[in-house]
């Protein structure tokens, strides 16, 4: 049974929830049948809607980051290239490495509410400890940490994500 567009961008959001949720309907199946051309078959009208998908949409030379901007923007800058570099399943390995490392903010804050356990969720137990001994900086190191949180696990996630783009590379 063929799809209207919308269906199928549907379909492929519910496969992948909070992947592509940055695309429009049109982008995200024009990224898909980049990636898998057989698919067109499963669209409605996809010669008359979608005639660019029928020729290239990215020139071949240039590289396709099939991960969305939500994600890669939160990336450093060498990690988006060596991605850009890897095949689509390879980007899939990373994304679903990265997922299951990276840490919430929210969660950071969770942790620095009861007890002040913020560095040891981002792994940082050295801090810890002389956050503890200390009683928080004397509850002005604790008071600070309130607005360091967002970033403390922002570079935590960018130190994650290199970590796994470098044990990837190594495994290929």
């Amino acid at each position: 049974m063929k799809k209207d567009i919308n269906e199928f961008a549907f379909e492929i959001r519910n496969k992948y929830p909070n992947t592509y949720n940055d695309l429009q309907d049109n982008e995200l199946v024009k990224l898909w049948l980049k990636k898998f051309p057989g698919d067109k078959f499963k669209i409605m009208d996809s010669e008359n809607y979608l005639q660019p998908v029928t020729e290239p949409i990215f020139d071949l030379s240039d590289s396709v980051l099939y991960i969305s901007n939500s994600i890669t923007d939160s990336l450093p800058a060498m990690v988006r290239n060596e991605l850009k570099k890897l095949h689509s399943s390879k980007q899939e390995e990373f994304l679903e490495e990265y997922k299951r490392r990276k840490k919430s903010v929210f969660a950071g804050y969770v942790c620095w509410l009861f007890f002040g356990w913020q560095y040891a969720y981002i792994r940082k137990w050295g801090v810890q400890f002389l956050y503890w001994f200390t009683g928080g900086g004397f509850l002005i190191w604790a008071f600070i940490d309130l607005f360091r949180i967002p970033k403390l696990v922002s570079n935590y996630n960018k130190d994650i994500s290199i970590d796994v783009m470098r044990n990837l590379k190594s495994i290929s």
